[in-house]
């Protein structure tokens, strides 16, 4: 086995450039789906009403990936957004399962933990992408 690149969160690193440009890429990808996204997770936090916020999150992300698959194009042009959307929309459904509790999302630890992860990881990923094609090798 031979190691070709190494990469860190902050985007630098060392090895074949075409692959580091293709990891930028890819988490450029990430990046701009989890954005997206992320501040309708934040505020579930805050919602008056937390199970119709999950559900109209959740549901909104179901629609997201069904309308990416619809156009063939779009779906190959997807690349890593439709797996980060599936992550992202299996939270969205075990908030939407905690708030049919009527529980505030504040009772559930690993919840707050996995928005809390999700919040961290887009600013690391955000600092880490910098500009594609314009990492210096």
């Amino acid at each position: 086995m031979t190691l070709n690149l190494i990469m860190f969160d902050d985007g630098s690193g060392e090895g074949d450039a075409a692959k580091m440009d293709f990891t930028l890429a890819t988490r450029q990808q990430a990046r701009t789906e989890r954005l997206k996204w992320l501040a309708r997770f934040s505020a579930l936090r805050t919602a008056p009403d937390l199970k119709a916020a999950a559900l109209s999150l959740y549901q909104d992300l179901v629609e997201a990936t069904r309308s990416a698959e619809i156009d063939p194009e779009n779906a190959a042009r997807q690349g890593v957004a439709g797996p980060v959307r599936d992550e992202l929309q299996s939270l969205a459904l075990d908030v939407t399962q905690w708030a049919s509790r009527n529980e505030p999302l504040r009772k559930n630890e690993m919840l707050e933990w996995r928005i809390t992860d999700l919040e961290q990881r887009t600013a690391r990923l955000a600092r880490g992408v910098g500009q594609v094609g314009a990492n210096p090798h």
